[in-house]
């Protein structure tokens, strides 16, 4: 039988159930990893300074044991992953409410500033116009306050993936053994988790800082940003039936990192130009990924359909 890191119980504080199985969950394989790594003592040791108010000062007094410089290391680690782990499971709590809420009209979404243009009685032209005048420009900074590694992100990602398949798992044909492989996955992902430093122990040069940066849009901005658009086009749809719609570029990406001369004197025009032929190979292996997957979905024969003439 398995114990908890902390025992959380965020249904006793009016959180979702499923927020709260996943919570459970997490804190449950936190616990066999830290257990398996430096031992119940430390779990035990958690709860204790959990449980315990007054001043911060008075810690060290009660519990001489943390003085040890890597025992209080290995306590402060064991709260920040599970602070992370919460933060994996508020992300997929978010997405399953968004999901349930399919189909109906959100606040602040963009079916709903599309509907609320129609209702204003604006036209089709009014708003392709509006449209046209649209520019959104996210810059991605040199100084990020994103300070993990992407071997840490990474590994949080597995765990993400992994327990919103196991959501799934009652709807798959096996999911027994789905589940048994699911807590394998975490189990793993958190034992290199904690096995990894979560900071480098050296700075990072600008190519290192151009990498870290372009993980935002390998792990997001390219899958995300289509989304996006997709939504805007079935708003603009639904709303205007009888208009025909080409979305323009609303939303173009910059980015200091690699290019910016203030915040670092090693950013020469030579790491500039690395820097944009790395954002080149990486908008070109995109698309590449891309044309493989639809090649491989194009198997439409000339013999049994017509070439459609919309481009």
């Amino acid at each position: 039988m398995s114990t908890p890191f902390l025992s959380l119980d965020a249904g006793a504080h009016g959180l979702s159930e499923p927020l709260d199985t996943d919570v459970r969950r997490l804190d449950a394989a936190l616990g066999d990893v830290l257990r398996q790594q430096e031992g119940q003592e430390l779990i035990a040791l958690a709860r204790e300074l959990l449980g315990e108010g007054g001043d911060a000062a008075d810690i060290f007094a009660t519990h001489p044991e943390l003085k040890d410089p890597e025992r209080l290391r290995a306590v402060c680690r064991a709260f920040t992953v599970m602070f992370q782990l919460l933060n994996v499971a508020e992300q997929k709590e978010i997405v399953r409410v968004n999901r349930s809420r399919r189909g109906a009209q959100r606040n602040e979404s963009i079916d709903e500033a599309i509907a609320t243009l129609k209702s204003k009685g604006r036209s089709a032209e009014e708003v392709r116009v509006l449209l046209s005048r649209i520019l959104i420009v996210p810059t991605l900074t040199a100084h990020p306050t994103e300070a993990r590694r992407r071997a840490v992100l990474d590994k949080l990602l597995q765990v993400a993936l992994a327990i919103t398949e196991e959501s799934d798992a009652p709807n798959l044909r096996f999911p027994l053994d789905t589940k048994w492989r699911i807590e394998g996955r975490v189990h793993r992902a958190l034992t290199e988790l904690w096995q990894t430093d979560e900071m480098r122990s050296s700075s990072l040069t600008v190519r290192e800082e151009v990498r870290n940066a372009m993980y935002f849009f390998e792990r997001t901005i390219l899958e995300v940003v289509p989304w996006l658009y997709e939504d805007l086009e079935r708003a603009l749809g639904k709303h205007y039936p009888n208009a025909e719609w080409s979305v323009p570029a609303l939303i173009a990406y910059r980015s200091w990192v690699g290019g910016d001369r203030d915040g670092n004197p090693n950013v020469t025009a030579d790491e500039t130009w690395n820097t944009l032929l790395e954002h080149r190979d990486l908008a070109l292996r995109h698309h590449l990924r891309s044309l493989a997957v639809l090649r491989r979905e194009l198997t439409q024969s000339v013999k049994l359909v017509s070439v459609s003439g919309r481009t």
